[in-house]
């Protein structure tokens, strides 16, 4: 089927005609729910596409799923026709035969696409390639998500259910705080170490008196633990001043040197002010010393922000989690959520240039 004819398809007036053996109406609930999170992905897809035209590097859609194994005109399309199918499903639910059988089939492929994603998760793990504090994938969650819209809109009807607008502004609220959990949970405690010239760590708070706090102190001893392994010849540590004189990359240079680190081997940022300096800051390195691979350490909760921030500068990184000694931590709620805003701001300020 050519391009037009789906366009058509999904626009047309003519193919919203409800089929002869209609259902009279689903229940108003599930559909209420359905075309909640069908317009939310769709139009994070869309926008994640728009964004893209100004910069190509904001390669956003990943963070849902990965259709790298076709050529970028094809993912650009498809993921095109399914924002729009998906967002017509919310905007006008009864559908004709044929653009029911082109919305369905759009997330049926989207869904094949997740699972494959999925499958290469769980390869990776087996062979040792990457390790993930999750067992399960971000990946099985789309397929689920996909599958349950798709359900919902797979059976015609004649009149759509009365949308319960309370419903749906929960739901959409509810998946604004899902979605950068799920990038933590899922995405952030997934360990891609592997070979690189240097890994960046990202500063955290220092104690007046030099010392590093246990934050700070985790993602230290992790990249001292990559120096050590041989998997980087490089540290770069970036932080900003902090409580009295002392700056932040003094007590990460500090607890480095007592793991028996070569000073020659670090590389300090002492004007990291936050994460987005600090990405700013290390681009510039990277540059200079010719860093071709890079790996990023934070904690968990801070690998998506970092992510995102280096895709909008158009860098490729790898991220390891920081080891947690204190797994019982009173700041670890706190921090979560302070996460879940910082990550909607840096990614609204990419869709904005």
């Amino acid at each position: 089927m050519k391009s037009r004819d789906v366009m058509h398809a999904l626009t047309a007036d003519t193919m919203d005609a409800p089929d002869a053996g209609a259902k009279p109406r689903h229940r108003a609930w599930p559909v209420t729910v359905a075309r909640t999170l069908a317009p939310a992905l769709g139009g994070f897809t869309l926008l994640n596409l728009a964004a893209a035209r100004g910069e190509p590097a904001f390669h956003a859609n990943l963070w849902w799923v990965d259709l790298r194994f076709v050529p970028r005109f094809m993912e650009e399309g498809l993921l095109a026709v399914f924002g729009l199918a998906a967002m017509g499903y919310a905007v006008r639910p009864v559908m004709g035969r044929r653009r029911r059988r082109i919305t369905l089939m759009l997330f049926w492929l989207l869904g094949l696409a997740a699972i494959s994603n999925a499958t290469v998760f769980f390869t990776l793990l087996g062979w040792g390639r990457i390790d993930s504090g999750c067992p399960l994938p971000l990946s099985l969650a789309v397929v689920g998500l996909l599958g349950w819209i798709g359900w919902m809109a797979r059976r015609p009807m004649a009149a759509p259910p009365r949308l319960h607008r309370g419903l749906a502004m929960i739901c959409l609220m509810f998946s604004g705080l899902v979605f950068p959990v799920a990038q933590m949970v899922a995405f952030g405690m997934t360990d891609y170490r592997r070979p690189a010239d240097a890994a960046v760590v990202f500063g955290c708070l220092a104690y007046p008196d030099g010392r590093c706090s246990a934050p700070l102190s985790e993602r230290v001893r992790t990249a001292c633990g990559l120096y050590h392994e041989g998997a980087v010849k490089q540290l770069i540590f970036s932080g900003g001043p902090t409580r009295g004189e002392i700056n932040e990359t003094d007590a990460m240079l500090n607890l480095a040197r007592q793991l028996d680190v070569p000073e020659s081997a670090i590389v300090c940022d002492p004007v990291g002010l936050n994460t987005a300096s600090t990405v700013t800051n290390t681009v510039t390195l990277f540059e200079r010393y010719q860093y071709n691979r890079v790996l990023a350490v934070s904690h968990f909760y801070h690998l998506p922000r970092i992510k995102l921030a280096y895709l909008r500068a158009g860098v490729q990184v790898y991220t390891v989690p920081a080891q947690r000694v204190w797994r019982r931590s009173r700041w670890l709620p706190y921090a979560m959520a302070r996460e879940i805003a910082a990550w909607w701001w840096y990614y609204k300020q990419a869709l904005v240039g």
